[in-house]
């Protein structure tokens, strides 16, 4: 069998496998049964076999899975030592797995250590022994000795384990150190009585014997005492414990349950949507929820997809580029997901070639069942363990939404493996929730209820039974119509649930509570019941989501914005940019129209017509955003434009590859730089001409496409405090994420803030400029920098006590002068980036570098977003000089109001309340005026 070595750092060469959470998370059922063993146990007695069965297992489900608790039956050197409790010893790359073919032959023991004997008595110190003599006894609240005290040199060997404890401040020696020092602390050799006094390793009972002549400090010879007594409390013994199923002090870990979300008939039918409400219902009632996004796709992640083929492509936290569909749930429910939340085939199958290639299989043929299967099973339990909400609890109930439709040969695997929760012994585990669409052609004039039949047939034949089945349709259904589906759906009907086309989405979680979905999701799944009153805490809560849905279709007052981008054809290329110009508008109380266009200059005449229709469509917008992009098809348009905003004072917000297109314009037409292009665009461009250049750290070329990019969470902070966007933040270091490999060259961003266009924002990659030969603090590179400003300030004789604006414009300009040199003197580690820029005298000219639409929320729009909305209504400076708009979504906490006995009564009075609006009903949609939409 070939070894599984890991070799983690120098300090600990000899540990030859793995951690054991890195082994027992990827085990089903947490390896409850199974066998592991240390390395170095094998090494010291090969013929004593020593080993832990895993009895309960409780991870912490940290970063880097190493931390947690443990109770295992250990055997030790061939003796059996009972159920013991690990939570400390556990953090050493040195644990192997036994496989089950191999355990009965590892167990084998013929010579097992012989019997220890114990010493049943210690020697007394010093100063206790002076109590006694002085016929004192004293109580000992703490049962901790300080051994600095004690003068016997039978305390030698055991002394520094003592002192282990003492600095730890742990209740026994077994919890903080390792388990086995104690039975070998001659190594080898060990004799079969033991003179020096010590321990077992599941309790800690000292016994003293002042009769142990030892002597007697000279001060200590007269010391007179008050009464003390002198009290010790036996502690419980885990190898007293028979029944491991009767384990009560022992916090059992539940399974996280599954909600397992499919699809039929079409893809993008809406199960992204769907998924994000149910979530919205489990977390409004108190349940802690996370997400796990199945793409049958071979791609490793989406970081490769061009937009018209997949859609728009989210970034996490962690620089994961995953699903669009990730990013609804992060928006629906405010939660953090990290890339192994999104699942692909790639993913999987890399894992299981790799894992083949260690010979963890050892040699046997790998097959799609059962060991991919296994590999979705054993991932998808690991990472719904995973706390997603900012705590460190763990998720109730996981939502896995399958991509793609029933049927798929693609998604054939992820369906077999999920059919191992259909078994009664996992069946409160899993709940098949599928949707489908009711089509109803022109020609019929009638729903379609076969396209469904047919889907449901596919997934009953793939071994998966429907729980609930969510109808997609135009029109709300009748009952007729629910009773026929259920009827060849073969469920009940209270199991069919419609959600029809509303205005906005944000009403499709209110469709599913008006019909009793978290009811049958709770009877499924056999949830606990949660405290009602801790619900009131959540967000986003039912009050709260029910005002926001009927915001969105309230206001008279309307704002337009332009998107002039290149993937405009395709509406979920931008879907978070829409959705946080969304956001914005509904903070801003303005009713959004996005206007979405791409200026792309050809020789056809076709599209010179559409060139010139787009810009009459852009000259009627109160405002524009150009949003990120690659490569150069439709780059003039863009900077043509950054020029009309700029020259027309029109609102503008540059993200990303718009930031860098404002930037090329400003220096084409306002410093004067003939060509001056990005290398992206143009290799050919020298000196000033490259305004905008890759970073070396991130060059495609030489590492590859995927996932070589800056991506994920970064940090940025503004150089001023005299600029729109610090304001509106409301915070000098913000944090975004990002997704790009070109930047602003450090060389021109002086020329450039000097003729207007002001970088004042800032931030850093992961090398750090050098001074001197020492690495400088991204902090005290910004302390360094203002200190150098002031210092200019003064060489130019600038009075900066009467103008304070420019005194602040001079200590900017000084200070990007610094950081631009300081961040360019090698191209190999730049760390300066110029990541925010404004216009001066301009009503809102604003470029980013990030991408501030992926932490856009409902509830909490993004400060860039929620700018431009303002200055395009003319709100803007009102909100900087103090006039604050009052968000309609703080609104509606009338659960605040709610008296000591109505407060147990929270659930049933926002049913009562989500019941009002009526959003299943003609009557209400009549009533509002609101045409429908597929939003969903």
């Amino acid at each position: 069998m070939v070894p599984n070595i890991r070799y983690i750092g120098n300090y600990d060469i000899n540990a030859e496998g793995k951690f054991l959470w890195e082994i027992l998370c990827q085990l089903r059922n947490l390896g409850v049964g199974r066998i592991v063993t240390k390395n170095e146990w094998g090494r010291k007695w090969p013929k004593q076999p020593s080993y832990l069965k895993i009895v309960r297992a409780y991870p912490s489900m940290d970063r880097w899975l190493l931390r947690g608790k443990l109770w295992a039956d250990w055997t030790y050197r061939g003796i059996n030592l009972g159920l013991y409790e690990f939570s400390t010893d556990l953090a050493r790359s040195d644990w192997r797995l036994i496989h089950k073919h191999e355990e009965d032959e590892f167990m084998k023991c013929d010579t097992p250590m012989k019997p220890i004997e114990y010493p049943k008595s210690m020697p007394l110190p010093p100063y206790l022994r002076a109590i006694c003599k002085n016929g004192d006894v004293i109580k000992m609240e703490e049962k901790r000795i300080n051994l600095d005290l004690c003068l016997d040199p039978q305390f030698e060997m055991i002394k520094n384990l003592f002192k282990q404890v003492e600095s730890n401040h742990g209740d026994s020696v077994y919890e903080e150190t390792r388990p086995e020092v104690w039975l070998d602390l001659y190594g080898d050799e060990m004799p079969t009585k033991v003179e020096a006094w010590t321990a077992g390793p599941a309790e800690l009972r000292p016994h003293f014997d002042n009769s142990v002549p030892t002597p007697l400090p000279p001060e200590l010879e007269d010391l007179s005492l008050p009464e003390f007594k002198f009290d010790f409390t036996e502690s419980e013994s885990v190898n007293d414990i028979t029944n491991v199923d009767n384990l009560n002090h022992i916090k059992m870990v539940k399974p996280v349950k599954m909600i397992l979300v499919t699809g039929g008939v079409i893809s993008g039918v809406g199960k992204g949507i769907i998924s994000s409400s149910l979530g919205v219902l489990l977390k409004a009632h108190g349940y802690r929820v996370s997400f796990i996004k199945i793409d049958p796709y071979i791609n490793i992640d989406a970081g490769t997809f061009s937009p018209f083929e997949h859609g728009e492509v989210f970034v996490l936290d962690d620089g994961g580029e995953v699903d669009l569909d990730l990013g609804n749930y992060e928006r629906f429910l405010d939660i953090r997901l990290t890339r192994d939340n999104n699942i692909t085939t790639g993913k999987i199958y890399q894992q299981v070639i790799e894992r083949e290639r260690r010979g963890d299989y050892l040699g046997k043929t790998v097959q799609t069942i059962p060991h991919v299967t296994s590999a979705i099973i054993e991932w998808v339990e690991r990472v719904a363990a995973i706390p997603v909400d900012g705590s460190d609890e763990r998720p109730e109930v996981c939502l896995v939404e399958l991509g793609g439709t029933i049927g798929d040969i693609e998604s054939m695997p992820f369906v077999a493996a999920f059919e191992k929760f259909q078994r009664p012994a996992f069946k409160d585990q899993l709940m098949t929730v599928h949707v489908s669409v009711i089509l109803e052609p022109k020609s019929t004039g009638e729903p379609k209820t076969k396209p469904m039949q047919n889907s449901m047939r596919n997934l009953r034949a793939s071994g998966l039974t429907p729980d609930l089945l969510v109808c997609r349709s135009e029109r709300p259904l009748n009952k007729a119509l629910r009773e026929k589906i259920a009827a060849f759906g073969m469920v009940d009907l209270e199991q069919v649930v419609g959600v029809h086309d509303v205005s906005n989405i944000y009403k499709v979680p209110l469709l599913l509570h008006q019909q009793n979905v978290l009811e049958m999701i709770v009877e499924r799944l056999q949830l606990t019941a949660v405290d009602a009153q801790g619900t009131l805490m959540l967000k986003p809560n039912l009050f709260q989501w029910t005002h926001l849905s009927n915001l969105c279709d309230s206001f008279e007052q309307e704002v337009r914005i332009a998107v002039v981008g290149k993937y405009v054809q395709i509406p979920d290329a931008y879907a978070s940019l829409n959705k946080a110009l969304r956001h914005a508008a509904i903070h801003a109380k303005r009713q959004l129209y996005v206007l979405s266009e791409h200026l792309e200059l050809s020789d056809d005449l076709q599209r010179t017509e559409d060139y010139n229709s787009a810009w009459e469509m852009i000259k009627q917008c109160h405002g524009i955003v150009v949003p990120g992009g690659f490569g150069g098809r439709g780059i003039e348009g863009k900077i043509a434009a950054c020029k009309y905003a700029r020259e027309n004072n029109i609102p503008f917000l540059g993200i990303c590859l718009g930031m860098q297109c404002a930037a090329i314009e400003f220096a084409r037409n306002v410093c004067g730089i003939k060509d001056a292009n990005s290398t992206e665009f143009d290799k050919t461009i020298v000196g000033q001409q490259q305004v905008v250049v890759d970073m070396p750290e991130h060059k495609g070329e030489k590492k590859g496409m995927g996932g070589t990019m800056r991506l994920g969470l970064r940090e940025t902070i503004f150089l001023t405090d005299h600029c729109k966007l610090r304001k509106l933040y409301g915070s000098r270091v913000i944090n975004e994420r990002h997704r790009h490999r070109y930047e602003v060259n450090p060389r021109v961003v002086p020329k450039l803030s000097q003729a207007g266009l002001l970088f004042v924002g800032m931030g850093r990659d992961e090398k750090l400029p050098n001074i001197g030969g020492n690495p400088l603090p991204y902090a005290a590179l910004v302390k360094a920098s203002k200190y150098e400003n002031l210092r200019k300030v003064e060489e130019n004789g600038i009075e900066v006590d009467r103008n304070t604006d420019t005194r602040e414009q001079a200590l900017l300009l000084s200070k990007i002068e610094v950081l631009c040199r300081i961040g360019s003197e090698e191209a190999s580690t730049t760390s300066v980036r110029m990541e925010i820029v404004e216009l001066k005298d301009h009503p809102y000219f604003v470029g980013v570098q990030f991408h501030p639409e992926y932490l856009s929320h409902p509830l909490q729009p993004s400060p860039p977003f929620f700018g431009l909305i303002c200055a395009a209504s003319g709100q803007l400076e009102s909100f900087l000089r103090g006039s604050k708009i009052p968000s309609p979504v703080s609104v509606l906490k009338e659960a605040e109001n709610y008296g000591p006995n109505v407060a147990e009564n929270v659930l049933q009075a926002t049913h009562s309340f989500v019941n009002k609006v009526g959003v299943l009903t003609d009557k209400y949609r009549n009533e509002t005026g609101s045409n429908d939409s597929k939003d969903c």
